[in-house]
């Protein structure tokens, strides 16, 4: 009996065997990188990460030094082999005292925490970098940087935080990732995104001095906090394709006085406009909802337009903005609204227009009763009388289809125009 136990555990033993042969013959080679101090020009010594196997190296850290500039060479020398430095590890540069750091163009990544808070001051960003890590140059005191067109990553945080002033990118056919708050909190005060620019994380512009931008067409949603507290906004100018605009993306922009809403718009987020300098707001036929706060403390709203596709408007939605003076709402039946969606005063004082053919069931719906319908003569749009003048290109009218010869702007109007053509198109607009 032991005989037989023991021929089979020694069978067994073999196929183990066998089998441990196989995976080991089949598992990848790692190269275990060893490190080598080599010194600069400037007779510092740095420390690499060398592959013996691909013949290159990895910038991992520096001795001490008093000295403010260094350089890294694009080729090293140990023991009599020569290495490609491609890369800038991580924390490589953390927290270090140099104000001038010259890199290779054979460097391809910047890693995380590269130059995290640190003095360098004057940096190039070589030609053939493909990657900028999370926290790169966070809390550095660069002031201006040109992204190379290699690049297709900008990390999390990666320029956040920085003495930065001016950022630009180089174009090129290679897509391009933009982080959550890569740019949080610099000094920066316009932007031109490139077309290669495929996503954009949220908060990336947040807390910056921006004035202006130019949004790239191909991005079709505004993330959530992507514009939030620049104090220095004042306009934007999204293209025709934006689809949805996040939560919080220009919460306290307090100096944004306007901003073009167009189809295919559909969403728009909570507190996405929440504490703006916003005159008029204009919802585009094609949005369904509108978050809680959304246009709430807005205290120099005057009208609201609201499109025949709305569904529901959010709590609090437009709350604290006490000015406004006239809300119309094209749908035929009346968005469902959250607690509160107007301040009291709104409904108080504020004119309402909607199709004649159903006030009265806003007036038999929540919130929408509140407001005063005294004296309702609905939106005004199917009233117009259109005299047809071939002598006037343009007219405008009221909300109760009154010709009106000298418009006033902030208010809401139906204006007909003639095109070249002879015909005659009606539009609500707002001046």
């Amino acid at each position: 009996m032991w005989l037989k136990t023991f021929q089979l555990y020694f069978m067994n033993s073999r196929k183990l065997a066998f089998l441990a042969a196989i995976w080991i013959a089949a598992a990848p080679t790692y190269v275990m990188a060893k490190d080598a101090v080599v010194k600069t020009t400037e007779g510092i010594g740095v420390t690499y990460a060398l592959n013996a196997s691909d013949k290159i190296a990895r910038v991992k850290g520096y001795e001490e030094t008093l000295k403010k500039t260094i350089t890294i060479p694009s080729k090293i020398k140990v023991d009599g082999v020569s290495y490609t430095i491609t890369k800038i590890g991580a924390g490589a540069f953390k927290d270090a005292d140099f104000t001038t750091v010259n890199l290779p163009n054979t460097v391809t990544l910047i890693d995380k925490d590269a130059f995290l808070d640190s003095w360098v001051k004057n940096l190039t960003i070589p030609p053939k970098v493909e990657k900028i890590g999370a926290n790169a140059f966070k809390d550095a005191r660069l002031t201006s940087v040109n992204i190379p067109g290699t690049c297709s990553e900008l990390g999390d945080y990666a320029l956040s935080m920085s003495s930065l002033k001016s950022v630009t990118f180089d174009n090129s056919t290679t897509k391009l990732k933009i982080g959550e708050r890569a740019l949080y909190g610099t000094s920066i005060t316009s932007l031109v995104l490139p077309y290669r620019v495929i996503s954009i994380g949220e908060g990336a512009f947040s807390r910056t001095e921006i004035t202006e931008i130019v949004w790239p067409d191909n991005i079709t949603v505004v993330p959530a906090l992507c514009f939030y507290h620049c104090n220095a906004l004042r306009s934007v100018t999204l293209p025709l394709g934006i689809t949805a605009i996040g939560a919080q993306a220009f919460e306290e922009c307090i100096s944004l006085s306007t901003i073009n809403l167009s189809s295919p718009l559909t969403t728009i987020g909570r507190w996405a406009f929440c504490r703006t300098a916003l005159t008029a707001v204009n919802i585009p036929e094609g949005v369904v909802s509108i978050g809680d706060d959304a246009f709430s403390t807005c205290e120099q709203l005057r009208s609201v337009s609201l499109p025949s596709t709305l569904k529901s408007i959010g709590e609090c939605c437009f709350q604290g903005s006490e000015s406004i003076e006239s809300v119309s709402c094209d749908a035929l039946v009346p968005s469902v609204c959250g607690n509160s969606p107007f301040s009291t005063k709104t409904f108080h004082n504020a004119k309402i227009y909607v199709p004649q053919s159903v006030w009265e069931l806003y007036y038999n719906t929540d919130w929408w009763y509140c407001f005063d319908y005294t004296g309702y003569k609905g939106s005004g749009i199917e009233d117009i009388e259109d005299t047809d003048n071939e002598a006037v290109d343009v007219e405008y009218f009221d909300m109760q289809g009154n010709r009106v010869a000298n418009p006033i702007s902030g208010q809401i109007y139906i204006r007909i125009e003639r095109t070249p053509e002879g015909v005659r198109t009606r539009t609500k607009v707002i001046l």
